[in-house]
Formats: C-alpha cells, sequence, structure tokens
C-alpha cells in the first residue's frame, strides 16, 4: 500500500517549549554541519559502513530532539531521509551522485525549517511560523 502524499504543516511551538526551541535550534546547526561533513566522507568512500552511520547519526538526532517539540515537518524529512541511509548501510540501495544530492538537498531544507524554529523563537507571536516547501523533497526521499 501506497503511502500517503506528504502535506507540510504549520509551525506551531507551544510558548512553554521556547527555551527547549532555542537549545533545539543551536544544537541542530550543529548537526546539520556534521551532515554536510559526512555525506563528503560517504560520497568519497561509498561503501563504508561507519562513515554512513557518521551521516546517519545526526538524522537520528535531529529527528529525536524535533520530536519532544512536535517539529512534524521536520520529523517526517528527518525520517524519509533516515530510511534512505538506512537501506543503504545494508546494501539494499546504492549510494550514487543522485542520492547525494538528495541528501544535501534535505539538508538545505533542513537548514531553512531550522530557520524557521530560530525566527519564531525570537518573536514568538503564537502565529504559526512559515516553513519551507519540503513536501516535493519528502516524496523524492520516499524513493
Amino acid at each position: 500500500m501506497e503511502e500517503p502524499a506528504y502535506e507540510s504543516e504549520p509551525l506551531m511551538i507551544d510558548h512553554d517549549a521556547l527555551d527547549f526551541a532555542k537549545d533545539f535550534v543551536e544544537e541542530a546547526n550543529e548537526h546539520i554541519e556534521a551532515i554536510e561533513l559526512a555525506v563528503l566522507e560517504v560520497e568519497r568512500v561509498p561503501g563504508d559502513t561507519a562513515r554512513l552511520d557518521d551521516l546517519l547519526r545526526p538524522f537520528h538526532t535531529i529527528k529525536g530532539l524535533a520530536g519532544f517539540l512536535n517539529l512534524r515537518d521536520i520529523i517526517c524529512l528527518t525520517h524519509e531521509v533516515k530510511t534512505l541511509l538506512g537501506q543503504a548501510r545494508r546494501g539494499e540501495r546504492t549510494i550514487t551522485s543522485g542520492l547525494i544530492d538528495l541528501v544535501l538537498e534535505v539538508a538545505d531544507v533542513l537548514k531553512v525549517q531550522i530557520g524557521a524554529v530560530a525566527e519564531h523563537v525570537k518573536d514568538p507571536t503564537g502565529a504559526a511560523a512559515p516553513q519551507p516547501a519540503a513536501g516535493a523533497t519528502a516524496q523524492r526521499a520516499r524513493g
């Protein structure tokens, strides 16, 4: 059975979670940097499972942190890329330039999403924070 298409939801952060959201932004940005470094290593040595683990780990951490804040769009996107990378780690998918490009695209979308969280935390109005259109990227990550 085919999964339903990804649909973005407005980003809402509970006022009581603003301090945690600030910490999330800081930590998530560090993990994005780790992703960008790790993807270059995976591209250089695609069959090395340790390097794939180094790439998977920051996505996993971002997803977990986003779960505490119920940041559904970030959770969905990181879940999809984790699934792809897990398949590659198990030898079910080949690391190709297209896959590397997709992982970098996901990292770019995550940067914008995390930036939206950062902006919302600076000026929490109670309204939804804008989110980038991530549906097409999430669909491609689904394969």
